[in-house]
Formats: C-alpha cells, structure tokens, sequence
C-alpha cells in the first residue's frame, strides 16, 4: 500500500471544528425561564424572611400595645386593630409560603427542558456535520477511484511516522514522542458528529440536582452558594434558616458550658455553617456547624 503523507494537512483535518447555531434561542429561552423561576423563588424568600420578622414583633408587642391604650379606655379597638393585622399577615405568609413552593415545583419541570433543548442543539449540529461528510463522500471516492486506477494500487492515509523506533530492537529511553495520526476531513466530520451525539445522549440522561452541601456564615452566604446554580434544587431558605438559629443556639449554650466548666473566658467562636440536603430537603442530620476559635477574648 502507497501512503501519501501530509503532515500539514493531518493536523488541520483531524481538528475540524465547526459550529453552526442550532435552535440556540431554544436554549437560551429554557436556561432563562429557569433562572427567572430561580429569582423569584429568591425574592420571596427574602420577602417572607422580612414578613416573618414583622409578623413577629407585631406578636411581640401587642400586648403592650393594647394594654396602653386600654389605660386610655381604648383597649377594644386597639385589640381588634392588632388582632386583624396579625391575621392577615399570618395569612400572607402562608400565602409566601406557597408561593415559593410553587415556584420550585415550576423549576423543577423547567430544568428538564434545558436539558431537552441542549441535546437538540447537539443533534443539530450533528446533522450538519453528517451532511457535509456525506457530501464530500462521494467526491473523495472519485478522487481515489481515479488515483487507484492511475497509480494501480490501494492509497489510504499515512500511517504515524516512527522513525525514531527500532523495528524489534529494544524500547529506547528518553522523552516520549508526539505521534500525529492522520485523520481524513470526512472522517473526521463523522466522528465528531458521534461524539456530539454522545453528547446529545447524556444531555436527555440529565436530572436536576437535588443534593449537595454548602459551608457559609451567615444566611446571605448561605443563600448566594445555594442560588449560584439555577439548575442545582436546594433547600428552601426558610428551613436553612429555622436550622440555623438552632444550630446557633446550642453552639452559643455548648460554649457557655464550656466557660462555666473551665472557670475561664473561652475564645470568641465563629461558626461555619454546613447545611446538607438530599432530594431537595434539608437533612439537619447530616447538616452541622463547624467551630473555630478566635484568639481575643470576650
């Protein structure tokens, strides 16, 4: 068999690289529906944490509040007046509530569709590729028939120059050496035309991500590391944050025990906080606050 080398030639056809924009609106609309649901989920969960935290001192304080102006003969109305704004911002906040819930549940079906169009985009380009190949096909075989008849033999790429090896002599030592294959364009068009259909294949195997752990120290670190992927289904902020004054509050009571133990001032402790979940859902039994010490004292 007679090769015809073209070293030159091999390395720009084994690279081909084309990209032709297939249905890529598609996918920048999935990816955006995606991370407008994400964003609203976001802001009404800061929206409910502010709610909650009026809701709550309303509570707090309407004691007080009726009391003084039940001094002023004023007691009832003051008391309907309060007792109808806690109830109806109980109400607004199971009404957040569903609506945050509502808004994960809608991205949760959104995220799939990403996946959907990213795998057609694949196939696309795929298909472009499959075309070309297939039209240079049967020009390649023309020029070969030709060359075949005129030189009277078969020709097929060169194969990996070795001249720096010894044909059944012993390995020889030293720097490896860089072999550069041929590779016909047509070929080449194909096979990465496989390998975008590899590609397509995962992609529609794809599922939301429904695990996974943070490590913050505070609520708003927490919540950027849980939003930073809109395809990624966290927890709900209002659990990470129920688990988080909890977790809080027996590190705060360990460490009193700990001075009240020693007789001494124990360092000032910072916490990390490192909320875990699975299939959406905070796990507080695998979630756990890491304490470290700093060094000035209370």
């Amino acid at each position: 068999m007679i090769a015809a080398q073209d070293p030159t030639v091999s390395r720009t056809v084994t690279n081909v690289t084309v990209e032709r924009p297939v249905d890529v609106d598609l996918v920048a609309a999935a990816r955006a529906q995606v991370q407008k649901l994400v964003e609203l989920e976001r802001d009404w969960s800061i929206r409910r944490r502010r709610l909650a935290a009026e809701l709550a001192e309303l509570e707090r304080t309407s004691g007080e509040q009726v009391l003084t102006a039940a001094l002023e003969a004023d007691g009832e109305p003051m008391a309907r007046n309060l007792a109808g704004q806690v109830s109806a911002m109980r109400a607004e906040l199971e009404t957040t509530d569903r609506t945050i819930e509502a808004a994960r549940r809608r991205r949760e079906q959104a995220i799939p569709a990403v996946f959907a169009a990213e795998a057609k985009q694949l196939r696309g380009q795929a298909a472009a590729l499959v075309a070309d190949a297939d039209a240079r096909e049967p020009k390649t075989r023309e020029l070969l028939a030709a060359i075949e008849e005129w030189e009277g033999c078969s020709y097929a790429p060169a194969p990996p120059n070795r001249s720096g090896q010894h044909v059944g002599g012993p390995a020889i030592g030293g720097s490896p050496e860089v072999v550069w294959v041929p590779t016909p364009k047509t070929l080449a068009l194909r096979q990465q035309a496989a390998m975008l259909e590899r590609q397509a294949q995962q992609a529609e195997l794809r599922t939301p991500d429904r695990s996974g752990q943070v490590t913050g120290r505070d609520l708003k670190a927490l919540e950027e590391a849980i939003f930073a992927d809109p395809l990624r289904l966290g927890p709900a902020l209002a659990a990470i944050e129920t688990w988080m004054e909890a977790a809080r509050a027996a590190e705060t009571a360990r460490h009193s025990e700990m001075e009240r133990r020693s007789g001494q001032v124990v360092a000032r402790a910072i916490i990390d906080f490192k909320p875990a979940w699975s299939d959406g859902v905070l796990r507080a039994d695998q979630s756990s606050p890491a304490c470290s010490f700093r060094a000035e004292r209370r």
